[in-house]
C-alpha cells in the first residue's frame, strides 16, 4: 500500500518534469525563432560600421550567432538530455566567452582553456562504449 503511493507520486513527479521540460523547450525554441528575425539588423549594421570599429561590430555578430547556437544546444539538453549534449553545450559557452570579451585578462583565458580541455577530456575519456554509442 506504501509502495504503491510512492509509485503514484514518482509518476506524478516525472509528468509534471515532462511537460516542464516541454514548456521550457517551446520557450527556448520560440526566444531561438525571434532572434532570428534580428540577425539581417547585424549583419547590416556590422556591414556599414566604420574601420576601426569594425572588430568590436565583429565580436558583437559573433557574441549574437554563438548565442543562437547556444540555444539550440539548450533546447536540445531540454527535449532530450544526455550527458554529451550537456558537455557541448557547455564547451560552447565558455569559447563565447572566450571570443566575445574584448577586455578579457590573461588568467581568465587560461582558465577558459583549462575548462575546455576538461570538458574535452571527459567527453572523449569518461565515458563506457555503452554511453558513446547511445549519445546520438
Amino acid at each position: 500500500m506504501n509502495n504503491d503511493f510512492i509509485d503514484k507520486i514518482r509518476n506524478f513527479i516525472k509528468t509534471v518534469l515532462k511537460i516542464l521540460d516541454t514548456i521550457l523547450s517551446l520557450i527556448t525554441l520560440l526566444i531561438f525563432l525571434l532572434s532570428l528575425k534580428y540577425l539581417p539588423y547585424f549583419l547590416n549594421f556590422t556591414l556599414s560600421a566604420e574601420p576601426l570599429n569594425l572588430i568590436s561590430h565583429f565580436q558583437y555578430i559573433l557574441s549574437y550567432i554563438l548565442l543562437l547556437a547556444i540555444l539550440l544546444e539548450l533546447m536540445v539538453v531540454l527535449v532530450r538530455f544526455s550527458t554529451f549534449a550537456l558537455i557541448d553545450t557547455l564547451i560552447i559557452i565558455i569559447v563565447r566567452e572566450l571570443l566575445t570579451h574584448p577586455g578579457i585578462s590573461m588568467n581568465n583565458i587560461l582558465y577558459g582553456v583549462i575548462g575546455v580541455g576538461i570538458l574535452s577530456f571527459v567527453r572523449r575519456f569518461c565515458f563506457t562504449k555503452e554511453e558513446r554509442e547511445r549519445k546520438i
